[in-house]
């Protein structure tokens, strides 16, 4: 398993899993991505509630084919146990959550790339974080995407970009 993808929100924000969920896909049917049907039981055995969905670039010609970029996005709602975390290179005072995880960065470069820059538009306050010591802004994210596309643009600090 490779690198995933982080949404956080401050804990204790409280996303709502069901706006989420509605915005997610309502960006895909904009973006013209394929979104799966969502696996969803608010009433499971977390404490919290959970979602899970696949988003692809095309939609699936035959239910046995994998599409091209295809992410399996996992989405929480506080509280949910293992969601939690703090950051030494950031602010250890500071908790976040995971509203969203997208797995396996690798290869759905460009896919994680048209996700992130919507997700954060209707939610700013989120940071994307990639597993290394920095997190990308809305700001980043949008700069990123105005320039010439560059499929290493989440192994980058966007300080450098």
């Amino acid at each position: 398993m490779g690198t995933s993808a982080y949404f956080l929100d401050q804990a204790n924000n409280h996303t709502k899993l069901t706006k989420l969920i509605e915005d997610i896909k309502n960006i895909c049917i904009e973006k013209e991505y394929y979104m799966s049907p969502v696996s969803y039981d608010p009433q499971s055995e977390h404490e919290g509630k959970h979602a899970s969905l696949e988003v692809a670039l095309v939609k699936r010609s035959d239910e046995e084919e994998t599409p091209p970029n295809d992410v399996l996005i996992d989405l929480y709602e506080e509280p949910h146990k293992y969601q939690y975390h703090c950051f030494s290179w950031y602010d250890e005072q500071i908790t976040l959550f995971n509203v969203a995880v997208i797995d396996e960065v690798y290869n759905n470069e460009q896919i994680i790339l048209g996700l992130s820059s919507e997700i954060l538009k209707h939610y700013p306050d989120l940071k994307l974080w990639i597993e290394e010591d920095w997190f990308y802004t809305l700001g980043d994210i949008e700069k990123i995407s105005r320039g010439p596309y560059d499929n290493e643009w989440c192994y980058k600090n966007p300080i450098d970009l």
